[in-house]
């Protein structure tokens, strides 16, 4: 493929559209614990998500445990990629979640589209020491080559997308941490070694599921990963403290009987107060080394307007964003 100049690429301006999502598609079997009665509608929703994930060039998906992942396949299949060994393997309910298991998904899912502006390098991943019993949780870390009008630019993508324990508390955050931040610096570590990227010339992202509240007193730990790194919440950039959406938002905030103006959300059970959990995260600076400018110039809330009481698409509020990347 062609690449443009290093003169050129100092303006170039590629646009990457960015949808991020925890599916709550739990795996088939386990729906029969009273505990996931509340996960209905997993074969309407994959659906749902699937199409959402087709809208954009880049999907970051957790929770995709094996219960109709085939439909996202097939709403992404004509126009994306999807990262190797995350597919369904046998479309088959039942037996997709063992797939997922055994080849250490983490039940973490990725797609780009195919003609769009990102081009796959080369790919790294981790299963996380502590995670929720028989899921494997983990992170991926994906190295795109930035591409405008089919050429090639000066300027890369780094993406990681990743899903915290849940049950564990701080510890296993804590532990969780450790582990992303160790395979950014082997992803990092190997890509400069390997001359594959400039970090001045590529973009960082951090993304996922962290279980982590921006309110609380780990979200800075998090955010710096435990002190080594400096990134911005391309959410709070955009929209600014004052401003407060959630991924999560209780449907015992308002009853059933509100409907249609309740905006809780009816695959939520627990009754918390609306929080955000789900993050994305540009880095600046990791171990002392700068990395080039990420901006988001629109960030939204996939949430009450276009997905009404009763026909949410999972259990969290999806995000939507668009970015682009500026060398340093």
């Amino acid at each position: 493929m062609p690449t443009a100049s290093a003169e050129n690429d100092d303006a170039t301006v590629v646009e990457v559209s960015i949808y991020l999502q925890n599916c709550y598609l739990i795996p088939y079997g386990f729906t029969f614990n009273p505990i996931f009665w509340g996960c209905t509608r997993q074969k309407e929703r994959s659906l749902g998500i699937g199409n959402m994930a087709a809208k954009h060039d880049l999907a970051l998906l957790q929770e995709v445990w094996g219960s109709y992942t085939y439909n996202i396949d097939d709403a992404v299949g004509e126009t994306h990629e999807v990262l190797e060994g995350l597919s369904s393997g046998s479309r088959c309910n039942y037996t997709d979640w063992w797939h997922m298991y055994w080849g250490k998904t983490g039940g973490l899912y990725e797609a780009w589209r195919k003609e769009g502006p990102l081009r796959k390098l080369k790919w790294w991943k981790m299963t996380y020491r502590k995670s929720v019993p028989f899921t494997q949780q983990g992170c991926i870390c994906t190295c795109f080559q930035l591409v405008e009008g089919g050429v090639d630019t000066g300027l890369k993508l780094m993406v990681v997308n990743s899903h915290y324990d849940v049950l564990g508390g701080s510890d296993h955050r804590q532990s969780n941490t450790e582990d992303l931040r160790a395979l950014i610096r082997t992803a990092t570590e190997e890509a400069v070694g390997a001359q594959l990227i400039d970090p001045k010339r590529t973009g960082f992202l951090i993304c996922g599921d962290f279980n982590v509240i921006d309110t609380s007193p780990y979200y800075e730990k998090l955010r710096t990963l435990d002190g080594v790194a400096k990134t911005r919440d391309l959410w709070r950039e955009v929209h600014g403290d004052e401003e407060y959406r959630y991924t999560i938002h209780s449907r015992h905030n308002k009853a059933k009987e509100a409907l249609p103006d309740a905006d809780g959300n009816s695959l939520f059970p627990w009754p918390v107060h609306p929080i955000r959990v789900d993050h994305l995260f540009a880095l600046d600076e990791l171990d002392g080394t700068q990395w080039a400018r990420v901006d988001c110039s629109e960030i939204e809330v996939i949430a009450v307007l276009r997905q009404p009481y009763g026909q949410e698409l999972a259990d969290h509020w999806g995000q939507s964003c668009i970015i682009t990347v500026k060398g340093i």
